[in-house]
């Protein structure tokens, strides 16, 4: 089935909707179909793991996914890229917190005061992330900083990205918003990276689920 796991997740008129989306080439419903189905499996198969932290922060990014489609059938497009975002975030951080004892310990923290709340911001800020990943080296992290970026730029901060593609500019220097006769290459392009975010993030926890396992089978001597 094209759509067996996005609906039980999005109403059917949303799913006509963006079947509206798909080209010749590209069904963008069986590719989020997809995505859906690796999450379903990664919650499937990592049921009876103890770690309660990456487990719920995929929830959270499959959430934004879900949630970002909502907004792309409403041509909402801009809109897009701070659930983009959100995707990424809660993956990487995912990853970060598992294999970081100290970092996980802070983020546990985090509301206790001030000072935690501080330590917190100033550890999982992106530069930290990232210098932390570089000696760790995952095979994904070039394309994370690629999507993250292009997620910062496109709409998840006000830049100028943000709107610029959706106006038309008029003689006198006044812009009007053509959201509604949004062309079908924007479409296609915000489609393109809401489901880039939704694979990287599958690879992200795929990633870290085998280390745990890994860790899990060193532990008991296996």
């Amino acid at each position: 089935m094209e759509k067996e796991y996005l609906t039980k997740e999005i109403s059917e008129d949303i799913l006509h909707n963006i079947k509206h989306f798909n080209t010749k080439e590209v069904s963008i419903i069986s590719q989020f179909d997809e995505i859906l189905k690796g999450y379903f499996v990664l919650e499937k198969t990592n049921a009876k793991t103890s770690i309660v932290i990456p487990s719920f922060l995929m929830i959270t990014a499959k959430k934004a996914l879900i949630s970002s489609l909502t907004l792309l059938q409403s041509l909402q497009l801009p809109a897009c890229y701070p659930l983009i975002r959100n995707i990424l975030e809660n993956s990487i951080y995912s990853y970060y917190i598992n294999n970081n004892n100290e970092i996980k310990a802070i983020y546990l923290n985090r509301d206790n005061d001030v000072e935690s709340k501080k330590k917190n911001r100033s550890q999982f800020s992106m530069k930290e992330i990232f210098k932390f990943l570089e000696i760790k080296s995952p095979s994904w992290l070039n394309e994370f900083k690629l999507q993250y970026e292009n997620s910062i730029d496109k709409g998840a901060h006000p830049n100028l990205e943000t709107f610029r593609p959706y106006v038309k500019s008029n003689h006198d220097f006044s812009y009007s918003w053509d959201l509604f006769e949004t062309k079908s290459i924007l479409i296609e392009g915000v489609s393109k990276d809401i489901i880039a975010a939704g694979r990287l993030s599958l690879k992200i926890y795929n990633d870290l689920y085998d280390e745990i396992k890994l860790h899990q089978k060193q532990k008991n001597g296996h």
